[in-house]
């Protein structure tokens, strides 16, 4: 009797201290992949250039500068966004020009250049929300960190007829989205898309693509270190 209560209690413990070392087994560290930010941005300028493809009379290549002041890690203000503009002409402006006014016109012969407004610049103030950060894997290889900026804003470009009599300033809203890709904790890369919509009937909406590099005066790498390593 007391060798059976002897074999019980050994068979007993030993289920129990297996199913102890099951647990310890599955009982794995959870290891949390939400971690802060690690580039700040505080003082961002801007040296830029930018196509404008949507005027059906001329396309534009711009050159500009801008200037950013951030509040937090989510909130900034791009305090100016200024851009000189050169005019390519579209084939069918040319073709206008080149067929002249019709005969039925009083100034028959002539060209339209007194009725192309060429655009000559346009400049524009906007705040920035940039809620989504992102670390991405580069040729499996090397880690980019970048983020996506909604931005909007207002502003007015100048325009110039072609044949230099008249000058006119139009207002315009624009809305568009910003990918920034970190190139060291004070430059980044910055691909710029944005819609401008003129308030005034006789100008048409025109889109800026912009590629940017900017330097970060200010800010840089985050001073709380990562939680986890990067090859885990």
């Amino acid at each position: 009797m007391k060798q059976r209560l002897r074999t019980s209690t050994w068979l007993l413990l030993s289920i129990a201290l297996s199913a102890s070392a099951a647990g310890d087994l599955y009982d794995v560290p959870k290891v949390t992949t939400v971690q802060n930010r690690l580039y700040h941005l505080h003082n961002e300028v801007t040296l830029q250039g930018s196509y404008l493809p949507l005027d059906p009379y001329s396309k534009y290549i711009g050159a500009g500068l801008s200037y950013t002041t951030h509040f937090s890690s989510f909130t900034s203000w791009e305090v100016f966004n200024a851009n000189y503009v050169f005019a390519i002409p579209g084939s069918l402006k040319a073709n206008l020009n080149t067929l002249g006014r019709p005969a039925s016109d009083p100034r028959a012969g002539e060209d339209y250049s007194d009725r192309f407004f060429t655009m000559q610049y346009y400049a524009s103030s906007n705040l920035k929300f940039t809620p989504l950060y992102i670390k991405n894997l580069l040729f499996n290889s090397s880690i980019v960190y970048s983020m996506i900026s909604f931005v909007g804003g207002g502003g007015v470009a100048g325009f110039q007829r072609d044949d230099k009599v008249e000058a006119r300033i139009r207002p315009f809203i624009n809305v568009g989205i910003i990918i920034h890709y970190m190139l060291s904790p004070k430059t980044l890369l910055k691909f710029d898309f944005r819609d401008q919509i003129f308030t005034a009937s006789d100008t048409k909406n025109n889109m800026s693509l912009t590629l940017g590099f900017a330097l970060n005066f200010g800010g840089g790498a985050s001073a709380e270190e990562q939680t986890i390593d990067d090859e885990f």
